[in-house]
């Protein structure tokens, strides 16, 4: 989708299904829920699509553009499906107390930690937040027992997953302790 349509859509999702690796004759799948599926400026390359062991498909929002009326939030394609799943929406503001999301990345099973901004600031680019999503049961949890947010790091860029447990190194600012990796 050209820039000039995300610019003017900025309130619709949009995301393309093709059928062979020569990525022909795609599905172009768009809904109203949520706004663009994407990271900006210098995130712009993570995915906020997910892939779960099911085969289900979580297009997550982070709201990244200050202008959407769309709060962050998480749609789904159920396996084989060439449409959004319309009985299915999270309202991740609503479940956060207003915050938004800024990344995802799919645990195991109906599992995801998403990376939070950490104020409800539109500007603010911190996103030393961590939570849990359980999409099946739609609750959403902070995560507890990471270094005060007063000396927390910048997460690092990617995370690690194995075997359903999520890998995160979180360094600390003022010297008190090494980085270490939570899991």
């Amino acid at each position: 989708v050209g820039s000039e349509m995300c610019i003017r859509d900025r309130d619709s999702v949009w995301v393309a299904i093709y059928n062979n690796e020569s990525m022909e004759n795609p599905i172009i799948l768009r809904d109203n829920r949520l706004s663009l599926a994407t990271s900006r400026f210098n995130s712009q390359y993570y995915s906020n699509l997910a892939l779960t062991d099911k085969g289900d498909i979580y297009v997550f929002s982070a709201r990244n553009d200050t202008t959407s009326t769309k709060p962050s939030g998480v749609i789904r394609i159920k396996k084989g499906a060439t449409s959004f799943d319309k009985d299915f929406y999270i309202n991740i503001e609503a479940l956060s107390g207003g915050l938004r999301m800024y990344k995802t990345c799919h645990i195991t099973g109906d599992y995801f930690a998403l990376q939070m901004y950490s104020s409800r600031t539109a500007a603010n680019s911190d996103t030393r937040n961590l939570a849990i999503l359980n999409v099946a049961s739609k609750t959403f949890t902070f995560v507890t027992g990471l270094p005060d947010m007063a000396v927390r790091g910048a997460f690092a860029k990617t995370a690690f997953v194995e075997k359903g447990k999520f890998h995160l190194p979180i360094p600390t600012t003022d010297g008190s302790s090494y980085p270490a990796v939570y899991v």
